[in-house]
C-alpha cells in the first residue's frame, strides 16, 4: 500500500510528448534530424526586399489602372453616346497617353514592373517555404486575382500586338487605328471578334477590381458593395458597347483595305 511519502505531484505532460517532439524535428519521410534551416520560421514581412516588391507591385498597378481608366472610358463608356463621340474621346485620350514617356511609363513600364515584382514575391515565398519545410509547398486553391492575372498577361500582350505592333509592321504607323478598327474586326469575324472583345474587357474588369480591393485594403461591407455595383455597371456598359461595335460594319476605302492587311497578319482566314 502506497504511503504519502511515495506520492509526489507531476506535470500533466503526455507520456509520448518527447517522442512527438523528436519526430517533428526530423526530415519528412526519413529518420534523419531536420537541418537547422528547416527549423527556422519564415522571416517577418518587414525586410527591405519584401517592402520593395510589394510597393512596386502596388504602385505599378495604380499607374497602369490610370491608363486603363482612360482606355475603358474611350472603348466602353464613350460608345454609349455614339461612335462619333467615342472616336473624339479616343483622339483626346490618345493625346494624353501618347505624350512623350507617358506610354512608356503608364503602359510598358507599369506592366513590366508589376509582373517582375509579382514573380519576385512568389519566388521569395517558394524559397522560404523550402527553407522551413524542406520541400516546396503546393496548393490546389488559386485566388481570383491570381487566376485572372494569369489570363490578363497574355491578353494585354495580344492587345499590344494587334493594335500597336502589327500596324507598325504593316504600314509603319498606328495612327489609323481607331474604334472603327474594332468594328471592322468584329465584322470580319463575328464569333472571334466578339469573343476577343468581351474576353479582354471581362478579364480586365475582374482583375483590376480584385487588385484594387486588395491594394486599397477594402474590408467594409459598404466599400465592397461599391466595387460590386461598379462592376455590374461596367459589364452593363460593355454589353451596350458590344452592340454598338456590331452595328458599325466594315470600314470602307483605303482605311478598310489597311485594316484588312492588319487582320491578315494575325487572323489569316
Amino acid at each position: 500500500m502506497s504511503t504519502s511519502a511515495d506520492l509526489r505531484s507531476v506535470d500533466p505532460v503526455p507520456s509520448n510528448f518527447e517522442k512527438a517532439a523528436e519526430l517533428s524535428n526530423r526530415k519528412p519521410g526519413t529518420n534523419e534530424p531536420a537541418p537547422d534551416a528547416a527549423k527556422k520560421p519564415l522571416p517577418a514581412n518587414n525586410s527591405w526586399l519584401y517592402h520593395l516588391l510589394t510597393n512596386t507591385q502596388k504602385y505599378s498597378a495604380f499607374l497602369f489602372t490610370a491608363f486603363l481608366g482612360l482606355h475603358a472610358t474611350t472603348v466602353i463608356v464613350a460608345p454609349l453616346f455614339g461612335m462619333d463621340a467615342a472616336n473624339k474621346t479616343l483622339s483626346f485620350t490618345r493625346a494624353i497617353y501618347h505624350a512623350p514617356f507617358a506610354e512608356s511609363i503608364l503602359v510598358y513600364g507599369a506592366i513590366v514592373a508589376h509582373l517582375l515584382s509579382g514573380w519576385g514575391l512568389r519566388i521569395r515565398k517558394m524559397v522560404h517555404d523550402y527553407q522551413k519545410y524542406g520541400q516546396l509547398k503546393t496548393s490546389k486553391y488559386i485566388s481570383n486575382i491570381s487566376l485572372t492575372g494569369m489570363f490578363f498577361t497574355p491578353i494585354i500582350v495580344g492587345h499590344i500586338v494587334v493594335t500597336r505592333i502589327v500596324p507598325l509592321y504593316v504600314s509603319g504607323d498606328s495612327s489609323y487605328v481607331s474604334l472603327d478598327y474594332i468594328g471592322h474586326l468584329v465584322d470580319h469575324h463575328r464569333i472571334l471578334g466578339n469573343f476577343a472583345l468581351i474576353g479582354i474587357a471581362t478579364i480586365t474588369g475582374l482583375h483590376v477590381s480584385a487588385g484594387l480591393k486588395k491594394f486599397l485594403g477594402v474590408r467594409s461591407t459598404w466599400a465592397k458593395n461599391v466595387f460590386k455595383y461598379g462592376l455590374y455597371a461596367y459589364f452593363a456598359a460593355l454589353l451596350v458597347s458590344v452592340v454598338q461595335y456590331n452595328r458599325m460594319g466594315a470600314a470602307a476605302g483605303f482605311v478598310g483595305d489597311l485594316y484588312n492587311q492588319y487582320i491578315a497578319v494575325y487572323m489569316p482566314f
